[in-house]
Parts: C-alpha cells; sequence; structure tokens
C-alpha cells in the first residue's frame, strides 16, 4: 500500500497544543510503520520568512522527539539537494518535484498536498544516499 499525507494541526489552537498534536501524529506513524529512519527538511530561510522559519523549527523539534523516543535515527537534507536528486535542478518547482514522484513511486494521489509529495521526495533522496553508501567506496559518496 502506497499512501502520504500530512499533518495539519487546527490554527486556532495554541502552539503547545499544535505541536502536541504533530508529536502524538507522529508517534502513532513510527508505531504502525516502524521505520528505521525519520527523514526530515533542512530549514532554510530568507529573512522575510523568519517566523515561518521559527514555527517549522518547533515542529522539526516535535518530529526530533518522537524520532528519539523510539531510538530512530534523524537523516536532513537541503531543500535545494533533494529537488535536484529527483529532478536534475535545486531550483525545481513543487510541480516538477510532484511530477517525478509520481513517477518514482508509479502513482499519484490528487488528495496528496505539495507538502506530502515533499514529503515522499525526502524519502526518496534518502533511498538514494543510502543505495549509493552501501554500493559504492566511501570516499565517494558524500
Amino acid at each position: 500500500m502506497k499512501a502520504a499525507g500530512d499533518i495539519r494541526p487546527p490554527a486556532r489552537d495554541s502552539l503547545p497544543e499544535r505541536l502536541g498534536m504533530i508529536h502524538e501524529r507522529i508517534c502513532a506513524l513510527i508505531h504502525r510503520h516502524q521505520p528505521s529512519v525519520l527523514v526530515l527538511e533542512k530549514i532554510f530561510t530568507h529573512h522575510h520568512y523568519l517566523t515561518t522559519a521559527a514555527k517549522m523549527g518547533h515542529a522539526r523539534g516535535a518530529a526530533c522527539l518522537a524520532a528519539q523516543q523510539y531510538r530512530i535515527p534523524v537523516a536532513e537534507y537541503a531543500p535545494t539537494d533533494v529537488k535536484k536528486s529527483l529532478t536534475g535542478s535545486g531550483r525545481a518547482s513543487k510541480e516538477q518535484v510532484a511530477r517525478m514522484v509520481s513517477q518514482w513511486i508509479h502513482t499519484t494521489d490528487p488528495a496528496w498536498s505539495m507538502d506530502a509529495t515533499d514529503a515522499l521526495a525526502l524519502a526518496i533522496a534518502h533511498a538514494h544516499v543510502e543505495h549509493r553508501r552501501q554500493t559504492l567506496p566511501g570516499a565517494l559518496v558524500s
């Protein structure tokens, strides 16, 4: 079964309530699927989006806490590296990334948000890195 989605706590909830929901849902997903790694996007920010970066930092903290509780390693990738891995261009649009994700996994779901396809892109990029790490001499893998 191929599935993807996102966690969207109600905006009307307080920050601690939203972070609690993110943490609880990630823990439930970890418990259900038993992943060997949690893959996150590194925070990239522009001075115009500092508030967004701060909120993303809080959400990443909730995800990292869940990973730590389940003793799962965390891998992080820059958005430009993920885009380049999937599309050949670090400046690819979200739509281009979504198209490549659907080609890699041989399916698509119109209900998937751009955030869900970004998460799938992270998973695909990480799988490529791990495959290279296992098949190439260590000096050749970045």
